[in-house]
């Protein structure tokens, strides 16, 4: 199950062997929600991340018509306008809030590929239960003995037709 809230998931990565069928219908909606949230995630840091470079040009266009504002004495050049930028503190601001909507593109990254290992190690699971399930002896004959049983009864005692006919 995946619990998905803004760039929060929830995942359990044991599944319950007793209900695999289960287990496989969740993975579907387990990897739509986290593929969502990592759109989301993307979307958001792209979004942040053009804002930051809109208010840094209106910023820096606003240092060179206006340098004493920023404490920069006489000319702006282009070291103190970066300089002014990065000290501004919604720059710093806007930063943080970037760096913040990569880590969740990185959150939901790994929940995407630790969800797609669970769908691997589920398909594991099922095609070895499969396996298992065909690898139990079938029931033959008419008294519906097992292999088991009719290997047991033939290796019980083996006597030749000559030793038969001697006892007679």
């Amino acid at each position: 199950m995946a619990k998905v809230k803004k760039h929060e998931t929830e995942i359990w990565f044991r599944p319950d062997r007793d209900d695999m069928l289960r287990e496989m219908e969740e993975q579907s909606d387990m990897t739509v929600a986290l593929f969502k949230a990592l759109a989301d995630a993307q979307a958001e840091h792209a979004h942040l991340k053009e804002k930051l470079e809109v208010w840094e040009a209106e910023i820096a266009a606003d240092v060179r018509a206006n340098p004493q504002s920023y404490n920069i004495e006489g000319r702006a050049t282009d070291k103190a306008v970066a300089e002014a930028i990065t000290r501004n503190k919604k720059r710093q601001k806007l930063a943080a809030e970037l760096i913040e909507a990569g880590r969740s593109i990185g959150y939901c990254k790994a929940g995407t590929m630790g969800i797609q290992d669970k769908c691997k190690m589920i398909e594991g699971l099922v095609y070895a239960e499969g396996r298992m399930w065909h690898a139990e002896p079938k029931i033959y004959g008419e008294k519906g003995e097992s292999m088991k049983e009719r290997s047991r009864k033939k290796n019980r005692s083996k006597v030749s037709r000559d030793e038969l006919e001697d006892d007679e």
